[in-house]
């Protein structure tokens, strides 16, 4: 958290395919002090970025979700 302190989380990831845009809209002050930037990314992005993206092997994830 942005004032250091630690949390357990059970987080859940979904594969979502959408042309909708985002917004921060009806945000509460914690979740807009917590959350920095919010975009959607392509796999390809995903690929190429620099940027740090959570969890690490979220490009394991979606690969293993684009089995059948």
């Amino acid at each position: 958290m942005p004032d250091g302190e630690h949390v357990r989380a059970d987080e859940r990831f979904f594969l979502v395919k959408s042309d909708a845009s985002l917004s921060r809209d009806g945000w509460t002050t914690l979740e807009q002090e917590v959350m920095t930037e919010h975009k959607w990314w392509s796999r390809e992005e995903l690929g190429q970025t620099a940027a740090t993206v959570w969890p690490e092997n979220l490009l394991a994830m979606l690969d293993a979700a684009a089995r059948p």
